[in-house]
């Protein structure tokens, strides 16, 4: 072997043997750094997912959506219209039935007016009755002229009662069918109500299901409304941890931004009485296989959490 070719595998040599010290001078900084990361870095005691208080609201009749009024993501009030169905069938059926209450009730017995006439005739039967009574007190009329008044009024006054009565009966027999007929109103106008959809808490719309000029079924989601002024973060902590939380208590809660930690205060609102494996998604400080405790710990929301978003709990400690 010549000199420049053994000059030449030298240099070869000496190269392969810088690039693999180099390398290993990396890896043994990177395995410094991430051991002094662990050694310094924060320990947190349970970690979970960020939820919120979320609604589905549902059409509670049928037909054609003709509005459609919010969007994925825009602010909704309570009471707020969301949506409206089709209410033109519904509205026929109102007019018709406020036709028949308006019908029926014309045929309403005007009692006063009915008996008027008889009522008349009573009084002055016994106008004549007082005159006649006095003629036989003076012995100026015989008293069968009397008698027989007496009887006639009588009669007067039993027909009176037996008009009335039959009046009465007929009356109420009208207003029961105009009461049904006010309910059967009242369904109708319930089920009109019903086509206007409305938010039944503040909050955000995170999902919408249909489309302006689809038909509407009841019982078919329309909407998904989250309340996000204040989340709740569900984490979940080992038996041994359980000694160290109680309803009530204040905890710190953590949630990550990009390169940004936010802290917040939060309360621990629900801890759960049974216990169950840990979901694949959540790490705590035992095994992943290991019996764990549901914890729900309620945050004011200041805008920036979000459902979904991973939060890391500790405990506060004297």
């Amino acid at each position: 072997m010549g000199i420049v070719q053994s000059f030449y595998l030298f240099k070869v040599a000496f190269r392969e043997a810088k690039e693999m010290i180099f390398k290993g001078m990396i890896l043994f900084s990177l395995g410094f750094l991430i051991l002094s990361c662990r050694e310094g870095g924060h320990s947190f005691d349970a970690s979970g997912h960020f939820e919120a208080t979320e609604v589905t609201i549902s059409s509670q009749t049928s037909g054609e959506i003709v509005e459609l009024n919010v969007a994925e993501g825009q602010k909704v009030m309570e009471g707020e219209i969301l949506a409206i169905v089709d209410t033109v069938t519904l509205s026929i059926q109102k007019r018709k039935i406020e036709s028949r209450i308006r019908a029926v009730e014309g045929q309403r017995p005007n009692i006063e007016k009915s008996l008027a006439p008889l009522k008349e005739e009573i009084k002055s039967q016994a106008n004549e009755l007082d005159r006649v009574t006095k003629l036989v007190e003076a012995n100026a009329a015989p008293a069968k002229q009397l008698e027989d008044l007496q009887a006639h009024l009588a009669i007067l006054k039993e027909r009176l009662e037996g008009e009335l009565s039959s009046l009465e009966i007929a009356d109420r027999g009208i207003l029961l069918e105009v009461e049904a007929l006010k309910v059967e109103l009242e369904g109708v106008e319930d089920m009109i109500s019903r086509c206007f959809v409305k938010s039944p808490i503040n909050g955000v719309v995170i999902e919408r299901f249909v489309e302006r000029g689809e038909t509407a079924v009841a019982g078919r989601a329309l909407y998904k409304v989250a309340d996000i002024s204040s989340m709740v973060l569900k984490a979940y902590i080992t038996s041994d941890q359980l000694s160290q939380l109680k309803l009530g208590d204040k905890v710190k809660l953590f949630s990550d931004f990009g390169e940004e930690q936010r802290e917040y205060s939060g309360e621990v609102i629900n801890i759960a009485t049974r216990s169950e494996f840990t979901p694949k998604s959540i790490y705590t400080k035992n095994e992943r296989a290991n019996l764990v405790y549901a914890v729900k710990i309620a945050v004011e929301n200041d805008g920036y959490l979000k459902i979904g978003m991973y939060g890391e709990v500790e405990f506060k400690r004297d």
